[in-house]
């Protein structure tokens, strides 16, 4: 299927305010190689605590046209409960549902919980906060990753995707000592954190 047009956090924002004004919306771009993918954060509702973590993500393993949305349980949970995709024009109405009702886990959540779930996550979660020149992590379908050819350049890997997309990893990130080349007979999945420069800072 063709690649749709990113669903942006400003639009994402603006139709769930549209539905409720009182949402507390922590949604940001996604971007690869200075393009916008999408967006992905969290929607909580302050009326009972409940907390949606949302992606549009085009990289998150969905078809282009489809938004994933799930509950969690705090806003650094970035597994949360059962994964739900909706078209994106459903997407904002979908959320505010899911938000009234959330799951047993989400509807039980207090504040006291939240800020206790909030320091158990962290580490788990740290991938995607410690490293200030990152973005949010996205999934990536890779056919090879094999060193770059350039003397000049050593210890930088590029990676090749599915989508015939090449990648080059940060020269001198710690994280690719120990890589070794390979070629996948089917698409591997694997996250990847993203500098703001475009370049791979870390696969997961």
């Amino acid at each position: 299927m063709a690649r749709s047009e990113a669903y942006t956090s400003q639009k994402l924002r603006n139709d769930l305010h549209k539905l409720n004004p009182n949402l507390k919306v922590e949604i940001k771009p996604v971007r690869v190689n200075g393009a916008v993918f999408g967006c992905s954060g969290f929607v909580t509702d302050p009326a009972n605590g409940v907390i949606v973590y949302v992606s549009t993500d085009h990289n998150h393993g969905t078809m282009y046209n489809k938004a994933l949305y799930r509950t969690a349980k705090s806003t650094r949970d970035y597994t949360g409960g059962q994964n739900r995709t909706c078209t994106y024009a459903d997407l904002a109405q979908n959320v505010v549902n899911l938000l009234r009702v959330g799951d047993r886990a989400a509807s039980s959540h207090t504040v006291a919980q939240q800020a206790a779930a909030d320091r158990r996550t962290a580490s788990v979660n740290s991938l995607a906060q410690r490293i200030d020149d990152e973005v949010t992590p996205v999934r990536l379908r890779i056919a090879k990753i094999y060193p770059l050819n350039d003397p000049s350049r050593p210890g930088v890997w590029e990676v090749l995707c599915e989508d015939g997309k090449t990648y080059r990893t940060e020269k001198g990130s710690p994280h690719f000592r120990n890589v070794k080349a390979a070629t996948f007979t089917s698409p591997h999945t694997i996250f990847a954190a993203f500098t703001k420069r475009g370049t791979i800072r870390r696969l997961s």
